[in-house]
């Protein structure tokens, strides 16, 4: 994913000495009273951030929006099914749209963008563009080479920006995601939830080593439970992201601390649950029902994770020749272009290729929305779609993250493998639902690469009874894509 090689991050960890640290009473009293502030701060930050997009988007995206029908039973929809109805009711909006909706959103995504090549021509804002976590991560390991003296970390961190760079990415982030890009909010918080434990520390003058990464890795895994309301699986995932193979336990002991905060304010302030709830599976699980994780886990996420890579470095190529005030303002042009001709085309609306997509996974899990989307070959359109527009929101200057749009990328994958196996398949009546969350887990190793994040993310969200399922599936795709990667390389 982010950051450094995998081999760089385990060189780099293997320098930690965090462990023979040993703190008195005072020290750890005032270390974790620090934890608590930052927790409760990056919450709010993020919190506004994540409304402000929420509001934004749904405004943008409501002219589009059709009445939800439920399909029952996770039945497949055949193109014969595709009923007049169905086409008149499309028709139907976009006459009651007038085209207002349509001018909006090109008009909002263009002045957004443009707006955003404006702030990048200037060399200070160059670091708010991207995923975001790359730059954070790299930066974080990178201390690891500053040698041991103390302060010295300290020092080198607290000369560059913390809370104008946390300013700068939020800004950048909702020019983005709030004006219509396709991506995920959890990349850039990951640099806002650094600068924040970092201002943090330099506000109470933090100069040991080992606490001033305990603050930032607290922040950063603050920052992701705000938005999944999953913290051990949050805490997990900001150690995993930063240190792949080996965890610190001293710095994610710390971040247990922030995550409580973070996720005792969801609940307390926006009675925030589970991102998706379905029903419970039962607590065994047959042969073919793994065997279908397996499938799962090979025909989709491997190669969608590998595909994602490719097309993103693609993107990156043929825009980087383009001056930057230009780059962004083509790339969301493009990005709407995309969007809207899948609405005029199949009258699929445009939030499930712009914007985070969480919407996509519910309407599949739940059997509700547009029936369209419950056609195996459209949901195939939709996933391409999908991938070609995060891919120039990321690379021509926006700021988003890929973990929810892994998320349902392999998602929407397992849904497009279990239509084409309801469809040709007689007998076949194993539930969506099962591919849906195997794709979903596999996606985020292929994409994202943290696979113990990837189990606990599942069982945060779906609940225990899928945990078997997404041992499978994270499994299976994290090694076969271990193994094309070197291949690949090789």
């Amino acid at each position: 994913m982010a950051g450094p090689s995998q081999s760089d991050k385990l060189k780099y960890v293997a320098k930690d000495s965090s462990f023979k640290t040993q703190e008195g009473f005072s020290r750890l009293f005032i270390n974790i009273f620090i934890v608590l502030i930052l927790g409760a701060v990056t919450w709010f930050v993020c919190t506004t951030l994540k409304l402000g997009v929420m509001h934004t988007t749904e405004y943008l995206f409501s002219p589009f929006e059709a009445e939800s029908e439920t399909i029952g039973n996770y039945k497949l929809i055949t193109n014969e099914e595709l009923s007049d109805r169905s086409l008149e009711h499309h028709n139907s909006i976009v006459e009651k749209n007038n085209n207002e909706g349509i001018m909006i959103l090109i008009a909002v995504m263009f002045f957004g963008a443009l707006v955003r090549g404006i702030l990048i021509r200037n060399k200070s804002w160059h670091s708010s563009e991207g995923d975001g976590a790359t730059q954070t991560i790299s930066y974080f390991l990178e201390s690891y080479s500053l040698g041991d003296a103390p302060g010295v970390v300290a020092k080198h961190r607290y000369s560059k920006s913390t809370l104008r760079h946390a300013l700068k990415r939020y800004i950048m982030t909702f020019l983005t995601l709030g004006c219509g890009g396709s991506g995920g909010l959890e990349g850039p918080v990951i640099p806002i939830g650094e600068c924040l434990g970092a201002f943090l520390a330099k506000t109470f003058r933090i100069y040991n080593t080992d606490d001033l990464r305990a603050f930032q890795m607290a922040g950063i895994a603050a920052a992701v439970c705000t938005l999944l309301n999953a913290p051990f699986a949050s805490a997990i995932f900001a150690a995993e992201v930063v240190y792949s193979e080996r965890i610190v336990y001293r710095t994610l002991l710390y971040s247990i601390f922030s995550v409580i905060i973070a996720f005792s304010l969801n609940t307390l302030f926006l009675g925030q649950g589970k991102l998706f709830v379905v029903a419970q599976h039962n607590a065994s699980y047959g042969f073919f029902e793994y065997m279908n994780v397996v499938l799962v886990a090979i025909v989709c996420s491997g190669p969608i994770g590998v595909g994602l890579n490719y097309t993103f470095k693609f993107f990156k190529t043929k825009f980087n020749y383009i001056p930057v005030l230009l780059r962004s303002p083509i790339g969301a042009m493009c990005a709407a272009g995309i969007a809207l001709g899948l609405w005029f085309w199949l009258g699929i609306e445009p939030t499930h290729v712009l914007g985070m997509g969480e919407e996509t996974i519910e309407d599949l899990l739940y059997g509700v929305g547009n029936e369209k989307l419950h056609i195996w070959w459209v949901l195939s359109i939709v996933i391409v779609a999908k991938v070609l527009a995060t891919g120039l929101t990321l690379m021509t200057g926006g700021s988003a993250g890929l973990l929810i749009p892994a998320m349902v990328l392999g998602g929407c994958m397992g849904g497009v493998l279990h239509g084409v196996l309801l469809q040709y398949f007689h007998g076949f009546h194993t539930g969506i639902e099962l591919f849906i969350i195997s794709g979903i887990g596999s996606a985020l190793v292929s994409i994202i690469e943290v696979p113990i994040s990837a189990v606990l993310l599942i069982i945060s969200i779906f609940g225990e009874s899928y945990a078997p399922p997404a041992m499978l599936s994270v499994a299976v795709c994290h090694l076969l894509v271990k193994n094309l990667k070197l291949y690949l390389h090789k």
